[in-house]
């Protein structure tokens, strides 16, 4: 065989060689690109995760220290002799009642929207929250307090 085909021959080899050495980096660094964005994509659902229980404790907390909402439930806890007698309630109380559901309206618009977590609202404010709605919304009597459906009218016209 001539030189000049035994020299072309060694170069080919080299050029297929090459071929499938940078081929096989090709494919290792795409397998690593997928892994890193699959570990990416789950930081940021850990993140957002986070962010979540955040703004709902946070959304929560407002119930015990938001100046507003403490002096309505105040308000509404002493003209109900404790919150055992919401029968005593007037219209002079409505406004008290509208922002405690107000409140509790905008936290069930954040978990029906996904930007608060239900379980953990549950686990703060549910007992709170289901005597709030017997009592000012629907107008129901309950264990250890007494009722009347004069809030639950004004508040559906008003609404």
């Amino acid at each position: 065989m001539p030189n000049f085909v035994k020299g072309r021959t060694m170069q080919n080899w080299i050029i297929v060689i090459s071929s499938f050495i940078s081929a096989g980096a090709t494919i290792a660094l795409v397998w690593i690109a997928i892994v890193q964005l699959g570990g990416i994509k789950e930081q940021i659902k850990q993140d957002s995760n986070q962010d979540r229980r955040r703004n709902t404790l946070e959304a929560c907390q407002r119930f015990e220290k938001d100046p507003i909402i403490k002096d309505a439930m105040k308000r509404l806890w002493n003209v109900t002799v404790n919150g055992t007698d919401y029968t005593k309630l007037t219209d002079e109380y409505k406004f008290e009642a509208l922002t405690l559901l107000n409140y509790l309206q905008s936290l069930a618009i954040g978990i029906k929207q996904k930007v608060y977590l239900e379980e953990m609202v549950k686990d703060f404010l549910q007992e709170r929250v289901e005597k709030e709605v017997k009592v000012l919304i629907k107008g129901e009597s309950g264990k250890g307090w007494n009722a009347t459906k004069t809030l639950n009218s004004y508040y559906y016209d008003n609404v």
